[in-house]
């Protein structure tokens, strides 16, 4: 009579391993973590071993977040939020001269149409006029000048809102401080980024101020 040679080997009794995540590969690495078999695609480099996609995902959420001085979260090196705006602004001026003046004239900022059509007050902050390249030119260049050092003090999303909140201030100062009868006053058609990058300056010269900068290079811009 012949015995099972497997009968005796513990080992040999024992489910073969495979990946949670891939039933069908078999894998005799496990993670430093929970100890699960782990796949080579779902294993991640560790300072001591590998670990799974799903203890990596769990100790990245845990751990909390770097604010910057102002409180926001701390953002890359590369300014997306403000080459995305300059982006925005530049198709939208490309827009322009290809629909011509009847694109310009649904979004663009007149007073006595504003009430009725509020997101005139943000969107004339994304048009430039067409007549005066220097127009958009100069508005890009004091954004580029201001926005990356804002959207790093900020962090992306504070700096965004920023950005969209001084855009329609720019509008509602036009609203409210321009006569209603004046000759062009109300009834001059108003376009540009201007109001959003002076209030980008102000934010600047409030949080240098705070963090004790000097702010003469920037009154000097």
């Amino acid at each position: 009579m012949t015995s099972d040679p497997r009968a005796s080997d513990p080992l040999a009794s024992q489910p073969t391993p495979v990946c949670p995540r891939h039933p069908d590969r078999v894998s005799y690495v496990r993670c430093q973590r929970c100890e699960r078999p782990v796949c080579p695609q779902c294993q991640r480099q560790a300072p001591v071993g590998v670990q799974c996609v799903d203890c990596v995902k769990a100790a990245t959420a845990s751990r909390p977040a770097v604010r910057t001085v102002f409180g926001g979260r701390v953002a890359g090196e590369r300014p997306m939020v403000t080459l995305t705006i300059i982006g925005v602004t530049v198709a939208v001026f490309a827009l322009q001269w290809v629909l011509g003046d009847s694109f310009t004239q649904r979004f663009e900022f007149w007073p006595p149409e504003a009430k009725a059509e509020p997101w005139r007050f943000l969107t004339a902050g994304f048009l430039h006029s067409t007549a005066l390249l220097p127009h958009i030119l100069f508005n890009m260049v004091a954004l580029w000048l201001v926005g990356p050092e804002l959207e790093r003090l900020f962090g992306r999303v504070r700096y965004a809102l920023a950005y969209l909140i001084c855009a329609i201030g720019g509008s509602v100062g036009y609203f409210l401080l321009v006569p209603a009868d004046a000759k062009g006053g109300w009834y001059a058609p108003t376009v540009g980024a201007s109001g959003a990058v002076f209030g980008l300056f102000g934010a600047l010269l409030v949080a240098n101020r705070r963090l004790r900068r000097d702010n003469v290079p920037l009154i000097g811009c």
